[in-house]
């Protein structure tokens, strides 16, 4: 490997993420924080949502929208009695 190249390869390397913070003890989450906190991807919880497996969102603003962190922590001692708990259709 030539200088350049290892200059090119040391420049191009990602660098580690920040770690996530944990979700808060109380108040809102978006989904950066929710996301991880379940243990799933953001376009998981968005399906799980549509399927009434997780917790709605509630619209902060016009443009933020976040989950109760009770609602989450709720949901993450027992999704499956969450879920029993929480029956709504399909939409």
């Amino acid at each position: 490997m030539t200088a350049h190249n290892a200059a090119y390869v040391a420049t191009t390397q990602r660098k580690p993420r920040a770690p996530i913070s944990p979700l808060p003890e109380t108040g809102f989450a978006r989904l950066p924080i929710v996301a991880p906190a379940a243990g799933v991807a953001g376009s998981t919880i968005w399906l799980w949502v549509r399927k009434g497996k997780f917790p709605r969102p509630v619209k902060v603003s016009e443009r933020v929208t976040a989950w109760r962190v009770e609602d989450v922590r709720e949901w993450m001692v027992n999704p499956q009695a969450w879920q029993a708990a929480n029956v709504r259709g399909a939409q």
